[in-house]
Order: structure tokens, then sequence, then C-alpha cells
């Protein structure tokens, strides 16, 4: 006897991660359902801070998120990172921070990314909820790239700042980046 055999799609239930059809997962696996279904979004963002002054990026969380990742790479510097939600805000912010999705197979669902970077503004106050310190020598011999990572972290909807802040008597140059899923 010959034949096809077929699985039917095994619909919702406790052991899947969505109801939504093809983007199902068992819960045992370690991918995401998001990054199945192109709700997974990376950002970066290189910039110069001249000595004893901040750069802040801003972000506006409309729905609820998992920052799986912030990395700070410094080249020269002493530089702070300040995540910080909510606070005053001044300047213009200006949306110029490169953001993509993470999946950009042709297989992804179309989902409208809903978290919106900016940078170009000043932010003070707030409620600083991660705090992170990088140094790099200052003697040309002992310079030396340095870098730190903050890890997964649940986010309500609301605004947000990351505010670099560089300490040292010299331009400080910094490589940021970060990923996230958003979970509307």
């Amino acid at each position: 006897m010959t034949g096809v055999y077929t699985i039917p799609d095994l619909g919702p239930s406790d052991l899947t991660t969505t109801p939504r059809e093809n983007t199902r997962r068992f819960k045992v696996e370690e991918q995401l359902t998001s990054f199945a279904e192109g709700r997974q979004f990376r950002a970066f963002y290189n910039t110069s801070i001249a000595n004893n002054q901040s750069f802040v990026v801003k972000v506006v969380a409309p729905v609820n998120g998992i920052l799986q990742n912030v990395s700070m790479v410094l080249h020269s510097g002493d530089v702070t990172l300040s995540t910080r939600a909510g606070g005053t805000e001044g300047g213009i912010f200006i949306e110029d921070v490169p953001t993509f999705p993470k999946n950009r197979q042709t297989t992804a669902l179309p989902y409208t990314r809903q978290f919106v970077l900016s940078s170009g503004g000043t932010q003070t106050g707030g409620i600083e909820v991660d705090n992170v310190r990088l140094v790099v020598a200052g003697a040309t011999a002992q310079r030396q790239s340095v870098s730190t990572n903050i890890e997964e972290r649940g986010v309500q909807p609301g605004v947000y700042y990351w505010v670099f802040t560089n300490a040292s008597n010299a331009t400080a140059d910094v490589n940021f980046s970060a990923w996230w899923g958003e979970y509307p």
C-alpha cells in the first residue's frame, strides 16, 4: 500500500506558543515565536560623544516587549549607560537610529514595528532601571576596546531613554546595539 501520510496541524493548545497557524512552536524549542512571526527587531548606532557630554536614544514602546540585549562597545573614553523610564526631555528627537527586522525572510509574516527609536534630544530625571560603566585606558599603548551587555528585560508600554554620558576629558567613541521582540 502506497500513499502519503500527513500530520494535521495540531491547533492551539497549552503545548504551543501561539494560536496562529504556520508559526506555532512547541514550548520546548529555544527559538522564539516572535522571530518566526517577524516581531523581532535590531538597532545600532555609532557615535562620538564630546568630553563631559551626553548622547540620548529615546525609545517609545506602545506595546509590551522583551528587550533581549543591549550592547555597548567603547573604543575610547569613560562612558556610563543609564537606562531611564520617564523623566523630562528637551530638544528635538529625530528618528535616525537604524532599525531592522531580525527575520527578513520571505516567509516572515507581515508586521509593522511598534517601537520607535530616535536621538538628538536631552533627558533628565526619571527612574533609572539599569546602569553600566565602561572605561578605556587613556594611554595609547594601553588602549583597548571594552564592551558590556545588558541581558533580557520585560518592557511594558512607555517612554524609555538610553543616556550615554562621557565622564572623560576626551571624546568617547561608542558602538551601541540592541534587539527586542514585540508582544502586542
